[in-house]
């Protein structure tokens, strides 16, 4: 169950784990996640398991809709 949602976290972000060298810890509605360092918040929320339908904006901070 574990390599399914490792490989689901690939396709999500575009991040293999297996490629991270530095990790940080988050911490989403008191719930801890390990994720890689370099992500933005909005992917890092999305590595660990949330998912958006919609208020993502442009993904690139220029359009304000975060």
């Amino acid at each position: 169950m574990d390599r399914i949602a490792d490989a689901a976290k690939s396709v999500t972000t575009g991040v293999d784990a297996k490629d991270i060298e530095y990790w940080v810890t988050i911490y989403i509605m008191g719930r801890e996640y390990k994720v890689p360092a370099d992500l933005t918040i909005l992917t890092a929320m999305e590595y660990a398991g949330y998912k958006f339908v919609r208020g993502v904006g442009c993904r690139q901070g220029f359009c304000g809709a975060c």
